[in-house]
């Protein structure tokens, strides 16, 4: 998931000197700022607000507000895109279990000292609450960022809602971030392990669940939803379920009409556009094959969904897989390029079974 060129000549020579600035609280932060991720190891300084709680894990650098409120930013480096920006991010979209909808898009703005950033903002569903998002892109030489800044849109009494009530604060880290001169690599990001060296990717007091997922998986998000990816796109992504109230029945409906929003479309024989999605298995209980049954995890009843869709010219391939436990939902999905989708199939499968919700 995620402005314009923000500096000329005239200041090369300040940003020169902030460049060799470090990150530590009584030596540089801004005024009521703490360091977030900073050094030259990574090549940047970010800071947050300083009565937020950092919570970096791994390559994610991450702060939120407190445990009853969750609004949170992250940044994280990421691969250069080899699509165009807007393809880019609406692959990431189709790619979430829930339905967005998209408010500015590809909008350049100032990120900092960064030589190019892109906005995008959107909402969406999330535990029967409003969620907006605020995603930058940011480009420094052949480095790709991603900004991320998520709050719910609940107003908070006072006629405003939480996501517009941090907005200051968030200009705040925006305007303070600085690239700077890089020594070396980063430093390589440790997770906890299991005997199998499979990486911990989530937070169980945050997310309500346990996954491990093998190491050549990154974690690229991991909040109250967890994604991970694979180097050749392939990635797994879990949730909790938007729509609980509904049926498995009407929840798929709501899926499919979803992606159908987002994805390419064709032009059939008679001349009329049709959608590139397609069914390949629904409501196919997965309860006993994927969690064993009695023996597995004290589950309700899982539901699997397969389904492709091309978007941008490309295949993607979809195994879902709604859960219920006790009065939970959640969502598991497995997305490839349909040419690959077979290649880690049984993999995915293996680490849902292994999830302890």
């Amino acid at each position: 998931m995620k402005k314009i060129l923000c500096f000329v000549l005239a200041v090369a020579a300040v940003l020169s000197v902030l460049s060799l600035t470090s990150c530590k609280k009584d030596n540089g932060a801004p005024e009521g700022m703490q360091p977030l991720r900073c050094g030259s190891e990574y090549g940047y300084n970010l800071y947050a607000p300083e009565e937020w709680t950092i919570s970096c894990y791994g390559e994610i650098a991450a702060a939120y507000v407190s445990k009853l409120d969750g609004t949170s930013i992250t940044f994280v480096k990421a691969d250069m895109p080899t699509v165009t920006l807007d393809e880019y991010f609406d692959s990431e979209m189709a790619r979430l279990p829930f339905a967005v909808s998209v408010g500015i898009r590809n909008e350049k703005t100032a990120f900092g000292n960064a030589p190019e950033a892109y906005k995008f903002t959107y909402t969406y569903e999330y535990s029967e609450a409003e969620v907006g998002v605020m995603q930058i892109f940011v480009k420094n030489g052949e480095d790709f960022y991603i900004f991320t800044y998520t709050s719910g849109l609940k107003d908070k009494g006072d006629g405003t809602s939480y996501y517009e009530s941090y907005l200051e604060k968030v200009a705040s880290v925006i305007g303070s971030f600085e690239f700077i001169e890089k020594n070396g690599e980063a430093s390589t990001p440790t997770y906890e392990t299991d005997d199998r060296g499979y990486i911990l990717a989530s937070d169980k007091k945050i997310c309500g669940f346990t996954m491990y997922v093998p190491s050549e998986y990154r974690v690229d998000y991991s909040s109250g939803m967890v994604s991970v990816s694979r180097e050749d796109g392939t990635s797994i992504n879990v949730s909790k379920a938007t729509y609980t109230n509904v049926e498995k029945e009407t929840y798929w409906e709501h899926r499919l009409g979803e992606i159908e929003k987002l994805a390419d479309k064709t032009t059939d024989a008679s001349g009329n556009e049709v959608t590139t999605v397609k069914e390949i298995a629904t409501l196919v209980d997965v309860t006993d094959e994927v969690f064993g049954g009695e023996g597995g995890i004290s589950i309700k009843w899982a539901y699997a969904f397969e389904y492709s869709y091309s978007l941008g010219g490309v295949e993607y391939r979809v195994y879902q897989v709604l859960i219920r436990k006790n009065f939970n939902g959640y969502v598991f999905t497995y997305t490839a390029e349909a040419n690959s989708f077979d290649t880690h199939i049984d993999e995915a499968k293996s680490v849902l079974s292994e999830i302890k919700f």
